[in-house]
């Protein structure tokens, strides 16, 4: 009866018998085996999302969503200081979806526990990174899929990376999290080992030590290593390179170059910096005092926010101002944070809005790049193709496969404003038939 949301056990860390967890909180309820049919709609989300990422391009190599993927992240890990009563649904859809959480308070199986939720939370990010590392072997495999899916699957293989990062991090966290629980009973005292999670649990013990074990095969494999690279960049990397794992390095290089494409030369580090700052925020959420943290985050996203205005650290001008207007968004909200008064509440909400109105617009910016690609490929695709029109009996598809892969050269060096050098996609088709016709 001490517990809320039809919690009981010890320290409420499971549920009232008969009810089972529910997935988007720690709410439980009663629930049957007929919701297990939402892997489908799970399947379908992942696949939407690579989609989404490779159609717009929305990359890291691009940099636009860079400091958007840093906002959301410190926002949804303090989300229980800066938004206590909530948000507007919409919003906070906005937030989950971008930390790749559904948001959806629902059952999904009969008898689902702390342990099994854990589990299941892992499930989703590994999900994705499939789908992408299958497209990749295909496009390896093919030069038409290749030609089909463009050519930022890395990119987008890096940018899922950086998604699921802090998400994975807080689920690695709550599999190593150990309180000590003191045990009273008449006159003797013991003290207990448990899982923070589920206190009714011992800690390394069945089933949660095998957890245990692989949450730390993750982190020392994965997240550790991944953060080092791209904090320290040239240093480790040219170590790697000369001095072990070369092979493996060639196959890795331009995954980590995809991170650095929008940075300067001297700020490579910047991707990083900014895993390390998410870590930090982390565990201070875990042992400091509810107060301290949402000064500590300004202070933090003040001083990021100095970098990039006056340091310049992405090469392009507005991507610095994109980050700074991000980064000083943060320090609004936490600021009112500091204050629980309904106003300071509301300007949370605000700050909240206008960054999804950014995001919004960083979409219909993609999509303008992407239809106008597109028409000025198709454009330049006509033209080539109506000068080698005598061609066509020879062979059709040599003539549209080297046209397309000139094309998508040209177009793949092209920076904002420029235009298709038609003379010059004509001459390196015509070298290419005139070989073709002294073959043939």
């Amino acid at each position: 009866e001490q517990c809320a949301l039809d919690r009981s056990g010890v320290l409420c860390g499971q549920c009232a018998e008969g009810l089972s967890l529910m997935l988007g909180s720690n709410k439980c309820g009663e629930c049957d085996n007929s919701y297990i049919a939402l892997v489908i709609l799970f399947g379908l989300a992942g696949i939407a999302l690579v989609v989404f990422l490779l159609v717009l391009n929305l990359t890291v190599t691009v940099g636009t969503i860079n400091g958007l993927i840093f906002y959301a992240n410190v926002l949804k890990i303090c989300e229980p200081l800066f938004f206590p009563d909530g948000t507007v649904p919409v919003l906070s859809q906005f937030l989950y979806w971008i930390n790749l959480d559904f948001g959806i308070e629902t059952c999904f199986y009969k008898g689902l526990d702390n342990f099994a939720k854990i589990w299941l939370q892992f499930v989703f990010p590994f999900y994705i990174w499939i789908i992408i590392l299958f497209i990749i072997f295909l496009c390896e495999k093919s030069v038409r899929m290749s030609h089909l899916i463009g050519q930022n699957v890395v990119p987008v293989l890096a940018t899922l990376l950086l998604l699921s990062y802090t998400k994975l991090f807080r689920i690695i966290g709550d599999s190593l999290a150990i309180i000590e629980l003191t045990v009273i009973d008449c006159d003797s005292e013991s003290v207990d080992l448990v899982w923070y999670v589920d206190p009714n649990v011992d800690f390394l013990k069945s089933k949660q030590g095998f957890l245990f074990a692989f949450a730390l095969f993750l982190l020392v494999v994965l997240c550790v290593p991944y953060t080092t690279i791209l904090l320290l960049g040239p240093q480790v990397r040219g170590y790697i390179s000369c001095y072990c794992c070369s092979r493996w390095w060639i196959i890795l290089k331009p995954f980590f170059d995809a991170y650095n494409s929008p940075y300067g030369d001297h700020y490579r580090f910047w991707t990083g910096l900014l895993l390390l700052v998410r870590v930090f925020i982390i565990i201070m959420t875990l042992v400091a005092q509810p107060y301290v943290l949402p000064i500590l985050t300004s202070v933090i996203a003040t001083l990021l926010a100095l970098s990039t205005c006056f340091r310049g650290v992405y090469k392009k001008g507005y991507l610095n101002l994109l980050e700074s207007w991000f980064l000083l968004n943060i320090i609004f909200i936490a600021a009112s944070a500091e204050n629980h008064e309904k106003k300071t509440q509301n300007i949370a909400i605000v700050s909240l809005s206008l960054a999804f109105v950014i995001f919004i617009a960083i979409m219909l910016f993609h999509i303008y790049l992407k239809v106008n690609k597109t028409t000025t490929y198709m454009k330049c695709y006509n033209y080539v193709y109506m000068k080698f029109q005598k061609l066509r009996g020879m062979n059709t598809g040599a003539i549209q496969s080297e046209i397309h892969s000139s094309l998508i050269d040209e177009i793949g060096t092209m920076r904002r404003g420029d235009t298709l050098d038609e003379d010059r996609i004509e001459r390196r088709v015509s070298g290419t038939f005139q070989l073709f016709e002294e073959e043939n």
